[in-house]
């Protein structure tokens, strides 16, 4: 056989040749120290941080209407309005129910409201905060097969970082949304949950 066809690493007959090369080359990949990892940190511990950091910020977002809710809701008012509906209601004979005043002072701290007795602005009852809090999961369930889908197509890196990035500044609108109708902040957090679901679904498509 002729010498150029046995120095050729592109030879039909032969197909690529394994030079020392070849072999560096997969040796780095096995070992995750690619030309795209970074000086002294393997890909894959790049990748694992990543992510992790990822679980983070999406489960942050998630459970910061929970914790949020308890300061933005009149306990108080709701437990009055309550109340008051036994009485017209007829139907139900309950002791009278004592709400303290949350803003009332004391001598113990120079005339001065208590921050952690205040209560939040909104009166929102506990169905429509029921409906509140599910929003958020109406729409996380709708964008689990697409999410998938649009990753495999366009990939998961570029799905993953809009998404979360319209995850965020929704989160910062809901304050906003709050202040004008109730309507708002659920629709804020339904469109929150369609710009979550596609986070374990593009996970595994980058990975």
């Amino acid at each position: 056989m002729d010498k150029d066809t046995d120095d050729n690493p592109n030879c039909p007959l032969l197909g690529p040749s394994v030079n020392s090369t070849t072999l560096e080359h997969q040796r780095l990949l096995i070992s995750g120290k690619t030309a795209t990892s970074c000086r002294f940190v393997p890909m894959r511990f790049l990748f694992v941080a990543l992510s992790s950091f990822l679980c983070f910020v999406v489960y942050s977002t998630r459970v910061s209407m929970s914790i949020a809710l308890v300061c933005m809701v009149n306990q108080t008012a709701i437990l009055q309005k309550s109340h008051s509906r036994i009485e017209l209601n007829g139907t139900v004979t309950c002791p009278k129910i004592i709400v303290p005043n949350r803003n009332q002072t004391d001598d113990t701290n120079d005339g001065e409201p208590h921050p952690s007795d205040e209560d939040g602005p909104f009166v929102w009852e506990e169905e429509l905060q029921g409906i509140i809090l599910s929003s958020f999961f109406w729409g996380y369930v709708i964008t689990q097969f697409p999410g998938g889908v649009l990753a495999d197509k366009i990939g998961g890196k570029w799905i993953l970082g809009w998404c979360h990035l319209a995850t965020s500044i929704l989160t910062m609108l809901v304050p906003l949304s709050a202040r004008g109708d109730v309507s708002m902040v659920i629709l804020v957090r339904f469109l929150c949950g369609l710009a979550q679901g596609v986070t374990f679904p593009d996970r595994k498509s980058v990975v």
